[in-house]
């Protein structure tokens, strides 16, 4: 006799379980997640390697641009980086654009260096200068190079 109830009762169960879900996905369908842990602030990290650089007059030092971008939810899909001008020292090129969509560390590109003068020389990257093309709010935090010119 029992099971006979519960199984005129089963679909009702059922009902009760799966609409509120169903309800919500209907009506606001951007606003159902099952995340189970809270996204966490989402960080773009930049610097160069080497970040220490002795050099002479007049020699082109070449530099790697690296990023690092970690998020789950989705990849960062365009980002150019404009270099900023330091007296005595010419960037090529003055900005790098990375468009392939990327999670991880990747390398951006490649900045070459030529100081016209001795001297003692910090190079970074503002964060005025990085352009993200994203819905997210990204955080940027980038590196210095030390270039020391003799």
């Amino acid at each position: 006799m029992l099971t006979g109830i519960i199984k005129k009762f089963l679909p009702l169960f059922g009902l009760a379980i799966v609409l509120p879900f169903m309800l919500t996905l209907i009506s606001k369908p951007d606003t159902l997640t099952f995340l189970t842990h809270a996204e966490k602030d989402l960080k773009l990290t930049l610097w160069f390697e080497p970040s220490n650089i002795i050099s002479r007059v007049g020699q082109n030092v070449e530099v790697d641009v690296l990023a690092s971008f970690e998020s789950d939810a989705t990849p960062l899909t365009y980002l150019k980086l404009d270099f900023p001008q330091v007296a005595n020292v010419t960037f090529t090129p003055t900005f790098v654009v990375y468009e392939a969509p990327f999670r991880g560390t990747v390398k951006v590109g490649t900045l070459n260096l030529v100081a016209a003068a001795a001297g003692s020389y910090e190079i970074s990257i503002p964060s005025s200068n990085v352009v993200l093309t994203t819905n997210l709010e990204v955080t940027t935090q980038t590196g210095g190079l030390n270039l020391v010119i003799r």
